[in-house]
């Protein structure tokens, strides 16, 4: 198993082979008060996906594909966001970055043994890291806080599919 580890300078996704949902659809779920909206998020209208680019590169047989997102708060309070991506079948996470202070920071690929140690540190220290996870299903999840009250934050996932020799990944 490997993780990623993003704080000031890093950031923390645990990175697990499992096979992946066909179509790549961002999801938002907002967190406020420490209460997790789930399914009603889409009531909160607080919380919102602003901007996204999908660009895509096609390498022979692959494509290396990279989702921007920004997240926007319209609340008076910093709220936390969880943001899922599905990704293709036998996608392969190969990069993760966050905003910190505005400038995107990429996360760093680490064990899960050290990931978690470096996380606890981080947190120790006042620190609130980036955690992401790519879950069964291939499902791509991370934890964005805080997004300040009126403000946004940016995320970008990079992975590479295979695509067939009819162009379908």
């Amino acid at each position: 198993m490997r993780n990623w580890l993003l704080s000031s300078a890093m950031a923390a996704c645990l990175l697990l082979p499992m096979h992946m949902a066909q179509a790549a659809n961002p999801q938002l779920r907002a967190i406020e008060d420490g209460i997790d909206l789930g399914e009603d998020a889409a009531e909160n209208e607080s919380l919102t996906i602003t901007d996204m680019a999908v660009n895509m590169r096609v390498h022979g047989l692959s494509a290396e594909v990279t989702v921007t997102a920004t997240l926007a708060n319209g609340s008076d309070d910093d709220i936390e966001a969880r943001f899922a991506l599905a990704l293709p079948n036998d996608a392969v996470v190969t990069g993760y970055a966050l905003d910190i202070n505005g400038t995107l920071i990429d996360g760093v690929l680490l064990e899960q043994p050290k990931a978690k140690k470096v996380f606890e540190d981080e947190v120790r220290r006042g620190i609130d890291p980036g955690l992401a996870e790519v879950s069964a299903g291939n499902r791509f999840e991370t934890r964005v806080y805080p997004i300040p009250a009126r403000g946004v934050r940016l995320i970008k996932v990079r992975f590479v599919v295979p695509i067939g020799a009819d162009g379908t990944a």
